[in-house]
């Protein structure tokens, strides 16, 4: 088992990638949310994904904290009695942000070589979008608890699990190849405009998917090495530990990490985190700087 300062240090580094996550999220649905030149119907899926991934943040204490001190033998008291409600709000927030980055891909997609026809998409169809894989993602997490709580097996959990993740990674992957052949090869004409900017979220939005995807396959490998093979038992428990340390920490690092590659892609995105983060500074100094004479006008 590991040592004591060794599992202080992942969870000190998961406690940290948490809050990582819930706030650079939560500044990326206000700077959405709050400037007109970002709140688009193109951006509605972007938002949506922010608003999983900072809600995930919360739940991730589950696996990059508590978890890691209950293997360690940290904690005095066992929630595994009331740790199925916890368990499905878990594993809801992870699907929905897998699930949206799917849907992410397929949208770019429809936009890359069906660009006329994406114009045309209505804001009810983004919504109704959003809807389904909210509900899509809460009805498999509760599937999910239902086969892990009712068969007591392990191996059933793990393939329906796998099955989903394999599932959505396939459609990402299988996506962005043929928006890369695309972009890459294909004829483009001059871009101007509106045109302009959704060939550049096109790229942004690749960049983030397929960031997504790299992260993911650590945690699949990982997972599917101790469920389908009898590696674990050629393995040592701090080396099996550090495996899935490592493993969980790189999956939900892409959660943090799309924030940052909108800042850097996205120049309305940019402008609009400068923007909320110089805001209350100036307000506090406006306050600082009014005249004494104006509280008071009879001195």
């Amino acid at each position: 088992m590991a040592s004591s300062p060794e599992c202080i240090t992942w969870m000190v580094v998961g406690l940290t990638e948490s809050v990582a996550i819930i706030t650079l999220n939560s500044l990326t649905v206000i700077a959405f949310c709050r400037d007109r030149n970002l709140r688009k119907r193109s951006t509605y899926l972007v938002i949506n994904l922010a608003v999983a991934d900072m809600i995930s943040g919360g739940t991730s204490t589950l696996d990059l904290f508590y978890n890691v001190g209950a293997i360690c033998n940290f904690w005095r008291y066992n929630i595994l009695s009331w740790y199925q409600i916890p368990q499905v709000l878990h594993l809801w927030f992870p699907i929905v942000s897998l699930t949206n980055m799917t849907v992410i891909s397929l949208e770019r997609l429809n936009a890359t070589f069906w660009p006329f026809r994406h114009r045309t998409i209505k804001k009810s169809v983004y919504w109704v979008l959003i809807i389904a894989i909210w509900l899509t993602a809460l009805l498999f997490s509760c599937a999910l608890i239902m086969i892990q709580y009712y068969t007591r097996k392990w191996d059933y959990y793990y393939y329906a699990w796998s099955s989903f993740i394999f599932i959505c990674l396939l459609v990402i992957c299988v996506s962005n190849v043929f928006i890369f052949v695309k972009l890459r090869f294909g004829s483009q004409p001059r871009h101007h405009g509106a045109a302009n900017r959704e060939r550049k979220l096109t790229v942004t939005l690749f960049t983030a998917t397929s960031l997504s995807l790299v992260l993911w396959l650590p945690y699949v490998i990982t997972s599917s090495l101790y469920f389908a093979t009898d590696i674990s038992s050629s393995l040592s428990e701090i080396v099996l530990f550090r495996l899935q340390g490592g493993s969980m920490v790189l999956l939900y690092a892409n959660s943090f990490l799309n924030p940052i590659l909108y800042s850097m892609r996205i120049p309305d995105f940019r402008r609009a985190l400068k923007i909320l983060c110089r805001q209350r500074p100036q307000q506090h100094r406006q306050v600082q700087n009014f005249p004494l004479r104006e509280i008071n006008p009879q001195n």
